[in-house]
């Protein structure tokens, strides 16, 4: 389809590719204008100006995206508490305000996270990601969401992992008053982010973002000097419920570190242990490896209605990075399940294998 679209400057251009990062240019192929983020097709001489007379990629998830991309965070917020929108949008949304990054981000996602009315997923993933951005003046509307026993624990649990995450160490004796929740998803958790700022404390290079992963970690992997390297005595480590889970977290996070298959299975044991909060954690893990090795560990997860929702949930957005065609088919047959945890993240994640496929060129 021909359009004139976006911001009519000349700008450089990024091919799309399946690892998701900037290459060269290449010929027939679509780019995105680095100035508006239009997608538009590259055949012939750069540079383009998208702004011209050019063959727009109007199907599907890119070009959805791209109105998204070009909003500053007032226009995301909007957006965010939009609750007529679909929930891939919103979640997207989420992502574009932590790119931007900043106060303001923060505050547009703290606006967003007050409405307790709100989706579960979305506002989890809120509380996540302002915890990801380490910024001190997102601890307030963390805490409130904390400390508010009438809140759903899935949320709960995720505000006090995020200002684990931040590193507010003046933060540690309210975390405290939480360990004997009655909720052991935000009991649990609030025990390892205890653990978390003061092993800060103790080792503050240690508790740095992963760069391989860009994340804020609820536990930092071993060191060589603290474990053995060996795959079975780390998955053995990670296994010992007789443990503290911040050690188990520990081996965790050290087994995805490694992305081996060896290690991936040993995580994918870790998905039968008794806590749901250390299940979810292993779900979310095998997503961030997105090793296709883990599906059949996944697919199982998903598949059980007994599982407890934030587990599901996690598997199911796992099975969504790897993407294949199997884990599409199987997210289709749970966008109707009756918890709305599951059956969001199902929809969120085939919007997301579908923007990225539509720059592929592959069917999911």
């Amino acid at each position: 389809m021909v359009a004139t679209i976006g911001c009519g400057k000349k700008a450089n251009t990024v091919v799309a590719t399946t690892h998701r990062q900037p290459h060269s240019l290449r010929q027939n192929t679509f780019a995105v204008c680095v100035q508006c983020r239009i997608c538009i097709n590259t055949a012939g001489d750069g540079p383009f100006t998208c702004g011209e007379m050019a063959d727009v990629l109007i199907k599907g998830g890119p070009h959805a995206a791209a109105a998204l991309e070009r909003m500053d965070c007032e226009e995301l917020g909007d957006v965010l508490v939009d609750v007529g929108r679909k929930i891939g949008e919103r979640m997207r949304a989420v992502f574009f305000i932590r790119t931007k990054g900043g106060e303001e981000a923060v505050a547009q996602l703290r606006r967003a996270l007050r409405n307790k009315g709100d989706s579960v997923l979305l506002r989890h993933e809120i509380a996540y990601v302002l915890g990801q951005l380490q910024l001190p003046s997102a601890v307030p509307a963390l805490s409130d969401v904390l400390q508010d026993v009438g809140d759903h624990p899935v949320v709960r649990h995720e505000a006090g992992e995020a200002i684990g995450a931040i590193g507010h160490t003046p933060s540690i004796d309210l975390l405290r008053g939480f360990c004997d929740d009655e909720q052991p998803e935000v009991s649990e958790t609030c025990k390892i982010a205890v653990k978390r700022l003061a092993y800060l404390l103790e080792h503050p290079e240690k508790c740095q973002k992963h760069e391989g992963f860009c994340s804020v970690d609820p536990a930092p992997p071993f060191m060589p000097d603290e474990a053995s390297t060996d795959v079975e005595d780390i998955v053995n480590t990670m296994l010992d419920e007789s443990l503290p889970l911040f050690n188990r977290y520990q081996a965790m996070f050290t087994l995805r570190n490694m992305k081996s298959k060896d290690a991936v299975l040993g995580l994918a044991r870790g998905l039968s242990d008794p806590s749901a909060l250390f299940r979810h954690e292993v779900a979310y893990v095998l997503g961030q490896v997105a090793d296709p090795a883990a599906v059949p560990a996944l697919t199982a997860c998903l598949k059980n209605d007994g599982e407890h929702g934030m587990v599901r949930h996690e598997a199911a957005e796992a099975l969504g990075a790897v993407g294949t065609k199997e884990c599409c088919e199987l997210l289709r047959e749970h966008c109707k399940d009756p918890d709305p945890l599951v059956s969001e993240s199902c929809e969120t994640a085939l919007d997301s294998v579908e923007y990225w496929q539509e720059f592929e060129g592959v069917e999911s």
